[in-house]
């Protein structure tokens, strides 16, 4: 935040990732690791077919975030473990909303024809 924040241009876009890559696959395997559940894991992951419109892959550059000094401070991993902490310690911003919409894959919303 402060890279862009103080070395950064006006109106620039900059993407903050990171030039390792992970499949969809082993981002939900980190999550179910995350929150205990490694052993059961087959139970949590269920394969559903591809959109036909599905991208391979999703490639972000970060070297205009790089050009301006910004290195990642945290791993992956690091990363998933920190997240899930938060949402464990969170739960009443959360847990209370109704978040089956966003556990459906490929949701359509209707088209307002007015």
């Amino acid at each position: 935040y402060e890279t862009v924040l103080f070395k950064g241009k006006i109106g620039e876009i900059y993407n903050v990732g990171t030039k390792d890559e992970i499949s969809v696959l082993e981002v939900t395997k980190a999550i179910i690791a995350a929150y205990g559940l490694k052993e059961e894991e087959e139970k949590w992951i269920e394969f559903v077919a591809d959109r036909h419109f599905n991208d391979q892959r999703y490639y972000i550059s970060v070297q205009k975030l790089e050009d301006l000094g910004w290195t990642p401070k945290m791993t992956f991993a690091e990363g998933i473990k920190k997240t899930i902490d938060w949402y464990k310690k969170n739960e009443k911003h959360w847990a209370e909303e109704d978040i089956a919409g966003a556990l459906v894959p490929h949701p359509r919303r209707p088209l307002d024809l007015h």
